[in-house]
């Protein structure tokens, strides 16, 4: 039986928690409305269209030395036309959606299409629409909050918090609040693979209040779930903090801002539990806090009101609020991961103990950083060719390793032709931001994340010495047009011997395609005969260009860059090894070679052969490790679920941007044993690994994980990838030295916006 709220009760937890509210509210500043607390009240924030997974970062604080960790939720958002990345709080103290006036006055000055206006004795917007976590909603009539705070526009990493966000975002809703995971999955039913979960329990939503139903210390309480309170485990009366906590242990005490106003917030461990429906959790720690005790100590005597819930016990499990049956399930682990205990706890722990979690800015990467920084070559790799979280590690990873460990050259899988590009940019030569991401070549790389990387690596040689300045190198083949136009710049001016030469080599280009269809389909005669002449006609230009004083250097990377395009597809293994080679070639003699972070998709830069493509042939990372030895160190990427785009034609042919969204992580697979095994976003040196039998059977047993290339993605391919036997496989000792995994990933943002595909 569903447990009913008395007049009376509820009168109480309105005092209480108007009361309570005014000092724990530091961060999200929420407006507790000033009737009844139970009044149930309109929505004014619709979802439209179907739902999807909400990812949720946690903020940290500190106040005289003390650190919270998980001060506060915040759920990243973003709004049409502009690129800065916003985030709303989520804050279920409040019954309602808010906006800071702030905030939305600095969206009008940059054009954002909304309207501010007076209904009865409050200021409401109309028509915001945003973005959340692939989610279209729509505020109308919504809570304006009067806080003067603007967004900083210049800044692109400050954080910019919008408002915050209710209970309205769960009414009507079935929500599982992952917190291992970091996301909100939202359903408009409860679907099955929840209900086989366990049993769900009653509590009570009036008013759009979380009131859950607890025992603490033998005794019934309700709890008011209020996720404002987050760095909280029970936020209670001086009465109840008396009781569930020991006299003889010292009090723990700092202060909390309420409004300006500092306030002392006394804390004390516990070593009770919390049961909440069924589920018994570890309490660890009691507060309160000193305001109006007397009210306090009436309100804890007279009430069965315990107190307010945050956060803090719950950071291990998953809460699932189902508000349109009012019920609740409290699950003690991860939905996204499998039980860990079905890993071997040996490697379990290992990981867990030399994993380094991942922090939005960091200066140390562990023994992942100290591995890269002594080898020669880094190889960065990629789950995807579209995910924001990979591409903005991958750029810090990179200026880091520039910044503090000497590496002086960048490399990306793209034409080295087409890069030049990029290097005139990132060198000043050129002011042409487009030009120079058009010079990564394939559209699925042009987006904003990779434009910053040239933008850091500019900025960086604006004020570098000349032997600290950073070059930009294409390794890869691709683009047999612009690699005859280079050849060509370069012997302008040659003569006829010139123009006769370049003829040639049009007309091997001419040739290679049809000669690399017949090889693929078994008949190579045409293919090699096309190499052998190429190779001829290579050093015809050689000897053209030193008569005509072209660097050497320039024209044989040139030509190298040209045959290796004609059999690049000639073979299995044809490209990686060509990549390999042309990369070495532009670093120069070994005793000579800089320092060096390669960019390219995990099948690229692994160490290992290309067994996805049923082949023995190494990979380019695999001639790489074979040329430089531990002095070529292979980071993959991992990634458990979330979204990604790649390149797919529209109605009309035209290449585009579409999105991809996985919904969970398949159970069994490398992802998932990741999941499982470590709550936050972190990278792992595998080559320290201890030398133990369970963690050596790990690293050399094959199992599937989940990956994507860079278009024609097909459309069922969520479903697809759901069973591990489905999967391509890896060792992951046998093919990376350190790992990269991001629980859940985000679509990259393309530069031009308009190029993503709506259905």
């Amino acid at each position: 039986m569903k447990r009913k709220t008395s007049k009376r009760r509820k009168a109480l937890y309105v005092l209480f928690g108007l009361l309570l509210f005014l000092v724990v509210s530091a961060v999200g500043g929420m407006v507790y409305i000033k009737s009844w607390w139970f009044q149930e009240r309109p929505n004014t924030l619709a979802f439209v269209g179907e739902l999807h997974t909400i990812p949720f970062e946690w903020t940290a604080t500190t106040d005289n030395g003390h650190t919270e960790p998980h001060a506060a939720t915040l759920i990243p958002v973003t709004l049409p036309g502009l690129q800065k990345k916003f985030y709303m709080q989520f804050d279920t103290g409040s019954p309602y959606t808010f906006v800071r006036s702030g905030a939305l006055e600095s969206l009008r000055q940059r054009g954002h299409a909304h309207e501010v206006r007076v209904e009865e004795d409050r200021s409401v917007v109309e028509r915001l629409e945003l973005d959340v976590g692939g989610n279209r909603v729509v505020l109308n009539s919504g809570h304006v909050l009067e806080r003067t705070a603007t967004i900083d526009w210049e800044d692109p990493d400050s954080i910019a918090i919008l408002g915050s966000f209710g209970t309205d975002l769960l009414a009507e809703k079935v929500c599982a609040i992952d917190f291992p995971a970091q996301q909100l999955q939202l359903y408009r039913t409860r679907p099955e693979s929840l209900t086989a979960l366990g049993e769900f329990v009653p509590f009570d939503f009036s008013g759009r209040r979380i009131m859950l139903p607890s025992t603490i210390a033998g005794t019934e309480q309700d709890v008011f779930y209020d996720s404002g309170c987050s760095a909280f485990g029970l936020l209670t009366s001086k009465y109840h903090f008396d009781r569930f906590t020991d006299p003889n242990v010292a009090e723990i005490q700092y202060s909390a801002n309420r409004f300006g106003d500092s306030i002392p917030v006394h804390h004390k461990p516990c070593s009770g539990n919390l049961r909440l429906g069924t589920v018994e959790l570890p309490l660890e720690r009691v507060s309160y806090v000193e305001l109006y005790e007397f009210f306090q100590a009436t309100l804890g005597r007279f009430s069965f009101f315990g107190g307010f819930l945050g956060n803090k016990a719950l950071l291990e499990s998953t809460l699932i609020l189902d508000t349109e049956a009012s019920e609740f399930l409290l699950v003690r682990r991860s939905l996204q991961a499998v039980d860990p205990a079905s890993g071997d706890p040996e490697v379990t722990r290992w990981i867990r103990s030399s994993a380094t979690a991942l922090e939005p800015k960091q200066e140390s990467y562990g023994r992942v950083g100290q591995a890269m920084a002594a080898a020669r070559v880094v190889g960065l790799g990629e789950a995807t060719h579209g995910q924001h979280e990979a591409f903005d590690l991958k750029r810090r990873l990179t200026m880091h390793l520039i910044r503090h460990h000497g590496f002086r050259v960048v490399a990306y899988e793209a034409s080295a032709s087409r890069a030049m590009d990029c290097d005139a940019y990132v060198a000043g030569r050129s002011d042409d931001r487009e030009k120079a991401v058009a010079g990564f070549g394939m559209l699925v790389w042009q987006v904003e994340e990779n434009a910053r990387l040239l933008d850091d690596l500019r900025e960086w040689n604006r004020t570098a010495k000349p032997g600290d300045r950073v070059r930009f190198l294409g390794c890869d083949a691709q683009s047999g047009g612009v690699i005859l136009a280079r050849l060509t710049d370069l012997l302008t001016g040659a003569g006829e011997r010139g123009d006769t030469a370049l003829a040639k080599l049009k007309a091997l280009l001419d040739r290679s395609m049809p000669a690399t269809r017949k090889a693929q389909g078994g008949d190579r005669a045409d293919l090699d005969q096309l190499l052998e002449e190429a190779a001829v006609v290579a050093d015809e230009v050689r000897a053209i260009a030193r008569a005509k004083s072209v660097p050497a250097g320039a024209i044989d990377i040139r030509l190298r860059e040209f045959v290796a395009h004609l059999g690049l597809y000639g073979s299995v293994g044809a490209r990686d090894r060509a990549m390999a080679e042309l990369l070495l070639a532009q670093l120069g003699p070994p005793e000579l070679r800089p320092k060096c972070v390669v960019w390219g998709h995990n099948a690229h830069v692994q160490r290992s052969p290309l067994t996805y493509m049923r082949s023995e042939a190494l990979a380019m990372g695999g001639h790489l490790a074979k040329a430089l030895g531990r002095d070529y160190y292979a980071l993959g990427f991992f990634f458990g679920c979330g979204e990604f785009q790649a390149n797919a034609r529209d109605e009309t042919g035209r290449w585009r941007f579409k999105r991809y969204r996985h919904a969970a992580v398949t159970e069994g697979s490398l992802d998932a044993f990741f999941a499982a095994a470590v709550p936050t976003d972190f990278v792992l040196d595998l080559r320290s690994a201890p030398s133990v039998p369970a963690v050596k059977e790990w690293l050399t047993t094959p199992r599937g994980h989940r990956w994507w290339g860079g278009y024609n993605i097909s459309d069922d391919f969520d479903e697809r990838t759901s069973d591990v036997a489905n999967l391509s496989t890896c060792a992951p000792g046998g093919s990376y030295d350190g790992i990269a995994f991001h629980h859940r990933t985000t679509a990259a943002q393309p530069v031009n916006a308009a190029l993503i595909m709506t259905k």
